[in-house]
Order: C-alpha cells, then structure tokens, then sequence
C-alpha cells in the first residue's frame, strides 16, 4: 500500500530535518525547496527573494513526478519570498479550490498574506520567522500519525 504524502515547501529549512524524505508509521513526508544558509550580519533573516524563487521552483519540479501521491501541502512564507509563495501556491492550486494546502507564515507582511489566504480560503499557522521550529513541529505530528 503506498502511504498518502504530506509535502512541505521552504526556503528555510526545518530544524532537526533534511530535505527530502521522512517515513512515518502511515505517512510519508516530503520536505522541499531550499534551506538557507545562515547570514553573518544583523539581518540574519532576511533571505533575498531570488534564493526564495529558486526554492520555490525547486519545490515545483519535484513535486510534479508525485502530484498524484500528494494529499497535503504546508507552504512557508516569509518575507521577501512571500510574493513569490504567492504564485507558488497558486499554481499548486490549478484551480483547485478543495485542494488541502495549508499556509505556514510568519508575521512580517502578515495583511498581505491574510488577504491572500482569505481569497484562497486556506488556513494560515503563524510561525516565528525562518518558520523553522514551527515546521519541525508539523513534521514530527506528520510522522508520527
């Protein structure tokens, strides 16, 4: 029997978890995009919104050999990556208004992304920027349903 797959997209990583992979009891969990590299300044978390793209675009070409597999989605939006997230999500719709895509957003821009969920009538988890803690979380359920 193949197990239904959660499929988590972020620029930012997920602590305690690699990209790729993660087998639970009766879920699979699919981490993807990107994870940033720490930044030696004082805005440390400010990741620039082309390292985000290309995150996001990673995220969409692999998931497009598992589309079928995939019952839920969880979506990280950040700063400057969240205009870009946007379009990320959206085209993970395709129209698809019942699909089970959940956003995972911190507070910065926080009006924008509520608006934009509220459109999209898609439920938002806030997080801490980077979303990292509050990912792992999510992960960590997944696997262990």
């Amino acid at each position: 029997m193949i197990k239904p797959i959660t499929y988590v997209t972020t620029y930012r990583g997920v602590n305690n978890f690699e990209m790729g992979l993660h087998e639970g009891e009766s879920r699979i969990v699919i981490i993807a995009g990107s994870d940033s590299p720490p930044r030696e300044s004082r805005n440390w978390n400010i990741v620039p919104a082309s390292f985000a793209g290309k995150a996001y675009q990673n995220a969409q070409e692999a998931v497009l050999e598992i589309i079928g597999l995939v019952d839920e989605m969880y979506v990280y939006l950040g700063l400057d990556g969240a205009g870009l997230g946007f379009e990320y999500v959206g085209d993970a719709m395709g129209g698809d208004e019942e699909k089970d895509i959940t956003l995972v957003a911190c507070g910065c821009v926080q009006r924008r992304k509520e608006l934009f969920a509220r459109q999209h009538k898609l439920p938002i988890i806030w997080a801490e920027c980077g979303g990292r803690s509050t990912l792992e979380g999510i992960v960590r359920e997944k696997l262990s349903q």
